[in-house]
């Protein structure tokens, strides 16, 4: 390892590995921002943005302790089903 070559050779592949994670996570954390609710009976709805680019409606079913996020696909004229979440177990409530 005392050749300058294999040195400047071990940094560049350490700097790659480093750019390489950041850019993974930088890329994985999209803010989700919601706005006005409303609530009836079992549901509550809110719509909210995605990213900034995606606009989506949550709809939340008490009961069942789930929360549901849908979006509008132009292209196929349809609504899709974005995510769908357990809240018992991302927020750890009992029943």
């Amino acid at each position: 390892m005392k050749d300058p070559q294999n040195i400047t050779i071990a940094l560049l592949a350490a700097s790659a590995a480093i750019l390489a994670a950041l850019l993974v996570f930088t890329l994985d954390s999209r803010p989700a921002m919601a706005d006005a609710s409303v609530r009836a009976g079992d549901y509550v709805v809110v719509t909210g943005a995605f990213g900034g680019t995606k606009d989506l409606v949550y709809v939340i079913d008490v009961p069942a302790m789930r929360m549901n996020s849908y979006s509008i696909n132009i292209q196929k004229n349809a609504i899709d089903l974005h995510d769908s979440v357990p809240l018992d177990k991302v927020f750890g409530a009992a029943r």
